[in-house]
């Protein structure tokens, strides 16, 4: 794998992917985006802001005449309450036709709901990641906030 650059520019606005990478798909050279989306709540707008940060990515793409590349969303969530979001674009809708579902877009995100990892698991895997320790907080007791 290959890191490639990850700046966007739509008009005024700069988007960065987090991590795009240049690596082999089913045995042919290819390109992925990552997109790592951090919420704190649940949020419904998530599936507008990831469909966003794809469209600046195609476009841009489009617009120097190359290859559209797959862009992987993936939502890490770390909030209090528990995650209610639909993972699928169409499922955001309120009962759709199946009538109308072939014309409207579909995609999925990965959620990595770390409520649902004991505090214990996360604790420990900071405690072997210097990086990850680091980007927690931990309260006098040493214990995860």
């Amino acid at each position: 794998m290959k890191l490639i650059s990850t700046e966007k520019v739509k008009g005024y606005n700069k988007y960065y992917m987090d991590t795009a990478v240049e690596c082999k798909i089913a045995n042919s050279k290819g390109q992925l985006y990552f997109v790592f989306e951090h919420k704190s709540y649940p949020d419904p707008g998530v599936l507008l802001q990831i469909l966003s940060y794809m469209t600046v990515t195609w476009d841009e793409q489009k617009k120097k005449n190359k290859p559209l590349t797959p862009v992987i969303p993936v939502v890490i969530y770390h909030g209090f309450s528990s995650w209610n979001v639909t993972t699928h674009f169409q499922g955001q809708f309120n009962s759709l036709n199946e009538s109308v579902k072939p014309y409207t877009p579909e995609f999925n995100y990965v959620l990595i709901d770390l409520t649902r990892i004991p505090t214990e698991e996360i604790e420990q895997k900071a405690k072997d990641t210097p990086f990850l320790m680091a980007s927690f907080a931990f309260n006098e007791v040493g214990s995860f906030t």
